[in-house]
This record gives C-alpha cells, structure tokens and sequence, in this order.
C-alpha cells in the first residue's frame, strides 16, 4: 500500500528484463496499475516481454502458440482498452505496432485485426503531428520510426487481405516522402 509501491515494483521489473528473466519480470510489469506515471511503459514492457519470450522460445526449437496466443489475448485486451475518441500516446502505440508484429506471426495471421490497429496508429499519428510546433525534430526521434515499421506492415496487410490497390496508394503516398525513408520501407518489405 505504500505510494512508491509501483516505482518499486518498476526497477524491480527492470531488473528482472535485464537479468533476462523475463517471466518473472512480465508479472512485475503486469502488476503496475495503468493509471501510475510508470504505467503506460508497463504496457510496453509487457509487450516487449512477450516479443523477447517467443523470441528465445524460438531460438531454442520450442513450441510457440501457447505464448502467442496468450501474448495476443493480453496485448489485445490492453489496446482494446484504449480510448476510441483520442489518439494513441506514443506508448498506445507502440503497444498497438508489437501487437501487429505478433498478429503477422500467428498461423494465420489475423491480417484484418492488423489493419484496424494500424489504420488507428496512422490516424494518431495525423491528429498528434498537427498539434506540435516542430513536428520534424519530435517525431524524427519517437513516432517517424514506429510510423516507418507500420507502413511496412500496413502494406503487407493490405496486399494479404486483397486490397492490393490500397496498399499500392499507399505506396504512392510513402513515395512522397524523404528519399531515405522510401528505402528503408522497401528494404524491410
């Protein structure tokens, strides 16, 4: 009950993800209330927890549809939480991107999923860049390179569910963009 519970449980957490016990720090992470300062990046954390186990389990040859699966209903249950009527914050959205990554890697992907949480970080990230002054250096730093991976992903959803001319538009769009980030989205495709 004490007020610096959550900050305690957060390096604890940190902690336990730097020793690469990874089970153990996810239910550190999961046990930080999301309305604490730490818990938007618990939510992260949680995310990138379950990228790093399926990873190892992976590595390994061991059996990963219980992770999956389990990672997609809590990560799914996070980003269904989130406000419809605001914009992500920059960790929504992130949470929302690795929950893309895991939805491409399920057997079959759940493409449509994908789309809806890619199609809201895009529109997030339309509302969030016409409110701050200086777009160019913020986002240079957090959003532009998230935004670079969903385009990726955004465009192999497209292209997978049939909507091939959307994903071409789409194409079309990144074309107009910094020579730089074109090869980047190509490179990744």
């Amino acid at each position: 009950d004490s007020p610096t519970s959550g900050e305690a449980t957060w390096m604890l957490a940190e902690l336990q993800e730097r020793r690469l016990q990874l089970t153990k720090a996810l239910d550190l992470y999961r046990e930080i209330p999301s309305n604490h300062a730490k818990g938007p990046l618990a939510q992260v954390a949680v995310a990138r927890c379950y990228e790093g186990i399926l990873t190892r389990l992976k590595e390994i040859d061991q059996p990963v549809e219980f992770w999956t699966e389990k990672a997609s209903k809590e990560l799914k249950n996070l980003t269904d939480a989130y406000p419809a009527t605001q914009p992500l914050t920059l960790p929504q959205a992130e949470v929302s991107l690795r929950l893309t990554r895991l939805l491409f890697g399920r057997t079959p992907p759940d493409y449509a999923l994908a789309e809806r949480l890619l199609a809201r970080m895009f529109n997030s990230w339309d509302s969030v860049r016409g409110t701050v002054e200086n777009p160019d250096q913020q986002f240079a730093k957090t959003w532009k390179p998230m935004m670079m991976a969903a385009t990726k992903m955004r465009i192999i959803s497209l292209a997978s569910q049939g909507r091939s001319e959307d994903a071409e538009a789409l194409v079309e769009v990144l074309s107009q963009t910094e020579v730089g980030d074109v090869l980047r989205v190509l490179d990744g495709l």
